[in-house]
């Protein structure tokens, strides 16, 4: 399939589910490997599990981070890990729902404690176990969704494709910063979002729902093809982070910052006198030409990674120029 930066669903249908049959097949490959070190229950249990997974389509950040756990136990031999991890799939929640609520009061005791220590390519963080009110979180979160759907149907249903759960937590901060929003390619399939955005208007939860997905997308893709090539030894300076980041970190951004700037520039459209949207729609663009310029600078990229970044670009250059000209 010939890969676009645009939000597409049929891309969105494909890359899950390659990332689907590749999960199983691994979880596949490591119960092989782990034959003799699990009990007959377990071993069939899991085959039966693999089984009902591809027949429902099933699919999961946290079967994803799972079986990563299971294979570094087996590269350490640790026996003990690696049966708490196979003993842990069957726990998954197979209900047809987007949002999970991280307290011990809706997940079980084993996956809230495995769970419980996220984090991402720079923040580490851990969940607090506190309630948190349900309905609020699903009317809220429902509400940006529909926020998406009015101005982006084919974003909204990318996103409902492409991420698995919205898995909702409550955390410390971390050095004083609040991480609000997270995903990474171990858990891919999950976006976190903390607690404390529901507490913030609407646009500010639409950003980090769409920026989240949006790697989602990038990750996806780069399963496939490496799209950046540089070392991770190498740091440059990004808009969205105070630390230098990795060159695959400066690509992500401006893929997010593509992302948004096209959603905000869609609102405004519909609606120019949408002060909000437009000072979002203005910071995203001129973030994204600060990462642009970084990756054209000292970027290595695949084929496809030139591609990609440079048709965002083109799209990006077109709304300043359109915005210029009504301004």
């Amino acid at each position: 399939m010939k890969f676009i930066c645009d939000p597409n669903f049929i891309q969105s249908m494909y890359l899950k589910g390659n990332i689907r049959e590749n999960v199983l097949s691994s979880l596949e490959h490591v119960l092989y490997v782990c034959e003799n070190v699990l009990d007959k229950d377990t071993h069939y249990k899991i085959k039966e599990i693999i089984v009902l997974y591809r027949k429902i389509n099933f699919s999961s950040g946290f079967l994803f981070f799972i079986i990563k756990e299971i294979s570094n136990a087996i590269e350490k031999k640790l026996m003990d890990r690696i049966s708490y991890c196979f003993n842990l799939i069957p726990l998954l929640i197979l209900e047809n729902r987007k949002i999970f609520i991280a307290n011990s009061e809706n997940l079980s005791p084993e996956l809230f404690d495995f769970y419980s220590n996220i984090k991402d390519d720079v923040y580490s963080f851990s969940c607090v176990d506190e309630y948190m009110e349900s309905n609020s979180v699903i009317d809220k979160l429902e509400n940006s969704f529909e926020i998406i759907k009015k101005y982006d149907d084919e974003l909204y249903k990318e996103i409902f494709t492409i991420v698995d759960e919205f898995f909702i937590f409550k955390s410390n901060t971390v050095e004083g910063d609040v991480v609000y929003s997270g995903s990474d390619f171990n858990k891919l399939g999950t976006v976190f979002i903390n607690y404390e955005i529901l507490k913030k208007e609407n646009y500010f939860i639409v950003d980090k729902i769409i920026h989240e997905s949006a790697h989602q997308i990038l990750l996806s893709i780069m399963t496939v093809d490496e799209v950046v090539l540089n070392s991770d030894n190498e740091r440059y300076p990004s808009p969205l982070r105070k630390e230098l980041r990795t060159m695959n970190g400066i690509y992500h951004a401006a893929f997010v910052l593509y992302r948004l700037s096209g959603f905000f520039y869609k609102i405004v459209k519909s609606n120019d006198e949408d002060k909000d949207a437009y000072l979002n729609l203005t910071k995203n663009l001129r973030q994204f030409k600060s990462c642009y310029k970084v990756i054209m600078e000292k970027g290595n990229l695949t084929n496809l990674g030139k591609s990609i970044i440079d048709k965002c670009n083109l799209y990006v250059e077109d709304i300043l120029n359109e915005n210029y000209r009504n301004s």
